[in-house]
């Protein structure tokens, strides 16, 4: 079924924390547009659900690619106003975890993993990607924005050169094609769900939710970063959400953000 803002409405309506609802047929950005409604005073619970993006980024800017009628992108609004700003990257770790949560009864006996620290993976391949953005006053935190990007529909035969082998969707994995409407519902359950969990103090549960949907602790790692290149093993996540890695020399070190590979300790 094609996407549209009826479909959309009619699915959302019974999620209580979800406040309004935009559909565009194309846009360049459902992230760029959440931003802009947000800055306006849009809502928490504000969502923005694009069938195509011309413009689709994930971290460092790097193209997500975005194409119509088979997947799913859409962005949230949140005013984490209780939430203390150094705690603001467990959304992403929450989205992640929702994201697995939402995903895994489709998947069936094919597990959902995160690798830290916004990618969901299955059998080694990327199925779902989220990327949290966040605008401060001072202190404050006025809105944080929560993309998200799920490979649903799209055939193997599609994927560009680039892709293959390192990107997987629903319909490639299962042999069945599923209603991105019905996705979009079983996400935003989860996604509130968690949401409001570390809203009420509960990181700690919110931490090891994640832990144990983690591929990555425990495994030897690259982290790319924009000064040098880190190598060791993924030990812990903080109270933050940063990854503490063990380095090779025996020292640690917590990585906020980087390029992270991974394969199993030696």
């Amino acid at each position: 079924m094609a996407l549209s803002q009826t479909t959309i409405t009619a699915v959302t309506a019974a999620i209580p924390w979800v406040t309004a609802v935009h559909f565009h047929d194309d846009l360049a950005s459902t992230s760029e547009e959440a931003r802009r409604l947000a800055r306006g005073g849009a809502a928490e619970g504000t969502v923005v659900v694009a069938d195509h993006q011309s413009g689709g980024h994930g971290r460092t800017g790097r193209p997500w690619y975005s194409p119509a009628g088979v997947n799913l992108y859409f962005s949230v609004v949140l005013r984490p106003h209780t939430l203390a700003p150094k705690y603001i990257p467990l959304i992403t770790l929450v989205a992640g975890v929702a994201l697995c949560r939402g995903l895994q009864p489709l998947l069936g006996l094919h597990p959902a993993r995160l690798k830290w620290p916004n990618d969901v993976q299955v059998e080694g391949r990327k199925v779902a990607g989220v990327l949290t953005e966040m605008s401060t006053t001072g202190s404050q935190v006025d809105y944080v924005v929560v993309g998200i990007g799920v490979n649903c529909n799209h055939p193997a035969a599609m994927w560009p050169k680039e892709l293959v082998g390192q990107a997987a969707s629903l319909y490639e994995i299962t042999g069945e094609v599923h209603p991105r409407e019905q996705v979009l519902f079983q996400l935003l359950s989860h996604l509130g769900a968690g949401y409001h969990r570390l809203l009420r103090g509960e990181t700690a549960e919110c931490m090891a939710s994640w832990k144990r949907l983690a591929i990555t602790l425990g495994q030897r790692v690259t982290v790319q970063r924009s000064q040098d290149t880190l190598v060791g093993v993924a030990r812990d996540i903080d109270a933050s959400g940063a990854l503490v890695v063990k380095r090779d020399d025996g020292t640690w070190e917590t990585v906020v953000a980087g390029d992270l590979s991974v394969r199993p300790a030696e």
